[in-house]
């Protein structure tokens, strides 16, 4: 048996929590709780100021509503920590290598590709490890914790006989991602647009902008049916400075539901 915790799931959660496991004298259950950012976590496994030196992010320092008529900042950040007054925007692709490679410098053992097929259980029925494959075998890891950290379609929650919280959650986010420009608009970094009917949410990510569009759950067929005009129709009208660059964006299926 390991007596070290064992995560599924290859995003944010997974690879920080493996991160955190592998510390010495720490856990995730160290963490402090309360809603601070997330670089405050980060600092007490040493991670915040190397992140921020070697990886390339943009800061925010407020979130801004963008009504047809005014703006609202929502929240300020440049009070929100005293070590980071600022919101960092880290894109994923970078940031989940990087964080991999410090969880293996202390000696995480991270299996790429692995695909999930059981959970393992004791005599007394308690978890205690996962069934997978990896290299075409099947393969067992035996583990005192197993986190799922898999998704909101958690395969590992599927089998668990866990019984999920709704949130009834009544919006979906489709995204896509544009290239940025040094003449671009001085947005905040974190902007959402809002007219009748819709919103849509700018996010700024070094040499891109990240464009999140909002569409009521569940209804992904119906958007796919309109087709992607009336999508870059209401980017071109919260930011028509991206004009010319949403040209790429010819079906909906190019973009990401989240």
């Amino acid at each position: 048996m390991l007596h070290d915790p064992m995560t599924r799931g290859r995003g944010d959660d997974g690879r920080f929590c493996g991160r955190s496991g592998r510390r010495p004298g720490r856990c995730a259950a160290d963490l402090p709780a309360g809603p601070r950012p997330v670089l405050d976590y980060l600092d007490p496994l040493g991670l915040a100021e190397p992140l921020l030196a070697t990886v390339p992010h943009t800061r925010a320092h407020a979130f801004r509503w963008h009504t047809p008529g005014r703006t609202y900042t929502l929240a300020d950040y440049r009070n929100a920590s005293r070590r980071h007054p600022y919101y960092a925007l880290i894109p994923q692709a970078r940031f989940l290598p990087w964080l991999a490679r410090q969880a293996e410098e202390l000696g995480a053992d991270i299996r790429m590709g692995a695909r999930f097929r059981a959970l393992l259980r004791d005599a007394d029925d308690r978890v205690c490890g996962v069934e997978y494959t990896g290299d075409g075998d099947a393969k067992r890891l035996t583990a005192d914790v197993v986190v799922a950290a898999d998704g909101r379609s958690s395969k590992v929650r599927q089998v668990s006989r866990v019984v999920p919280t709704e949130l009834g959650a009544h919006l979906d986010m489709l995204w896509f991602a544009v290239p940025r420009r040094a003449d671009d608009a001085p947005l905040s970094g974190l902007d959402l647009f809002a007219e009748p009917g819709s919103a849509l949410v700018l996010l700024g990510q070094d040499d891109t902008w990240q464009i999140g569009y909002d569409i009521p759950a569940g209804t992904l067929p119906e958007v796919r049916d309109h087709g992607v005009a009336p999508i870059a129709a209401a980017i071109r009208r919260a930011a028509p400075w991206l004009d010319d660059r949403l040209d790429a964006l010819t079906s909906v299926n190019q973009m990401t539901l989240l």
